[in-house]
């Protein structure tokens, strides 16, 4: 069904093409599973088997894709007198509770000697790709540094939930900083599962300003946590400062961990990626008439005279699309970039002990 002149949005359920009054994509990364709700009146979907159906759809955003923007499987559905609202999420939900098998790690049952990426392709032989290929696993790789399971113990959890827990950030590289996450990367038979990093501090990303792309900006400033303090093992304590951000004033907290941390590299591993998600909660979104097919870890650039304060580059957090009679409409969440090795390595030792 076309819907404007910005696209031709089409949606399948196990290959059954359906009217829709509205499609609802979104990502938020995290290493989450993406979703997409789809709203129709066509009462002959009530009668059609739907949980675990599988959901293809096309953005066909001024071109028509070979391949899709979406492809899942049915999680809920809730039908009424004026038609029904469906609920997909990618194969990543088949990893997360209530979707995966939950068993304990320990003495007996573990995954010593093996990577965190090897402990994924495990469980998906095993347990997902039985009868067909659910989550195709040609395009997975290693993790940037490869994480080691071995010693990792755990009461049970989703696998997903494991892979949270243990991958790391790249620091290889100090002055690129990137986090990384999993992915599904959809064939044109099969969506395959990956891992992706951000994109380097150094990729300058597609520009956006009110003439070129942006239609509305919206943000909340507030002050995120910036100065975190830590103990090891050995009784020492360790401080971090989260320099992007202590020019708006200082706000401290202190980790609260079940065990002291083994040494400061993990410290600051956690520290960083504590502060650099609260730093993420200053909620900055813009509506986009661009940019669709943006990933999420991708750079952009904002220009906004309005609002000085925003101006530079951002990293994409999360996306939300929609489809229906107006259009498409597209909004993006996003953070200042990673700061750099001087923000995030202390190199002075005595600036971090005891302060």
């Amino acid at each position: 069904m076309s819907v404007s002149s910005y696209g031709n949005p089409i949606v399948f359920i196990d290959g059954v093409e359906i009217s829709y009054q509205s499609i609802t994509f979104k990502s938020d990364g995290n290493n989450r599973p993406s979703s997409v709700v789809i709203k129709s009146g066509d009462r002959f979907l009530n009668d059609m088997q739907l949980f675990g159906a599988k959901v293809t759809f096309y953005l066909n955003a001024g071109t028509i894709d070979s391949l899709p923007y979406f492809r899942g499987f049915i999680r809920d559905t809730n039908p009424s007198d004026k038609g029904i609202t469906i609920t997909a999420l990618d194969a990543l939900g088949l990893l997360q509770k209530d979707q995966a098998i939950i068993r304990a790690i320990n003495k007996d049952y573990n995954y010593d000697g093996q990577t965190l990426v090897q402990f994924l392709l495990k469980y998906i032989r095993d347990n997902v790709n039985i009868e067909e290929t659910l989550i195709g696993t040609d395009m997975l790789n290693e993790v940037s540094p490869v994480v080691s399971l071995s010693g990792y113990r755990s009461k049970g959890e989703a696998p997903i939930d494991t892979f949270r827990k243990n991958v790391k950030l790249n620091s290889n590289d100090a002055d690129n900083i990137r986090a990384s996450r999993l992915v599904m990367i959809h064939g044109k038979d099969v969506s395959h599962i990956a891992i992706k990093q951000q994109q380097s501090k150094d990729t300058s990303g597609p520009k956006f300003s009110y003439s070129d792309g942006i239609q509305k900006v919206k943000f909340r400033a507030r002050n995120p946590i910036n100065i975190i303090s830590g103990t090891l093992k050995d009784g020492r304590n360790l401080t971090y400062r989260h320099k992007g951000t202590l020019a708006t004033g200082v706000r401290v907290d202190n980790l609260k961990v079940s065990k002291p941390f083994n040494d400061p590299d993990e410290f600051k591993q956690k520290a960083f990626k504590y502060a650099n998600d609260a730093e993420k909660k200053v909620e900055i979104s813009i509506d986009v008439d661009k940019g669709y097919y943006l990933d999420l870890g991708n750079n952009i650039q904002i220009r906004l005279t309005e609002y000085p304060e925003l101006d530079g580059k951002h990293v994409i957090v999360g996306k939300t699309l929609t489809c229906g009679q107006s259009g498409i409409k597209c909004t993006l969440d996003l953070n200042k970039e990673i700061p750099l090795s001087s923000e995030y390595l202390a190199t002075n030792q005595e600036r971090e002990l005891n302060l």
